[in-house]
């Protein structure tokens, strides 16, 4: 792998990690905050607001690991683009299926949370195709 890819993979891998990482902790710290400026889906409920902020923080942690050797620990990426793919196909179902904020919520959110996953899969890819 050339070096302009391995610090392109680098670079998405760590911004991605800081996100998540970053949403997870404001779900915990400031989870009223999040919910009236960011998640404001349905009745309030601090308790599964920490329950997402602590898997959104761990899948953060786990990215930034990732960030020292993305080739070495692909498969934390994969886990990501995992969570990353049915974070936006639930905010999918929001926008289309139950008609919650449709159009702001779609272009606002979803499109560019599925912008992030989707460079995040192909930070996954390139780092499959540079151990081949």
């Amino acid at each position: 792998m050339n070096n302009t890819a391995a610090r392109w993979i680098r670079i998405v891998v760590l911004a991605e990690g800081v996100y998540w990482l970053l949403t997870g902790l404001a779900l915990l710290l400031l989870p009223r905050l999040f919910y009236n400026s960011v998640g404001d889906f349905g009745v309030y409920n601090q308790h599964y607001m920490g329950d997402a902020g602590a898997f959104a923080a761990g899948l953060g942690l786990g990215l930034i690991i990732a960030y020292r050797d993305p080739v070495r620990h692909r498969a934390l990426i994969a886990i990501a683009v995992i969570a990353s793919l049915i974070h936006v196909a639930n905010h999918l179902y929001d926008d289309f299926l139950s008609g919650e904020g449709f159009p702001r919520h779609f272009l606002l959110e979803s499109l560019p949370l599925l912008g992030l996953a989707l460079l995040l899969a192909a930070a996954w890819y390139w780092s499959r195709k540079a151990d081949a």
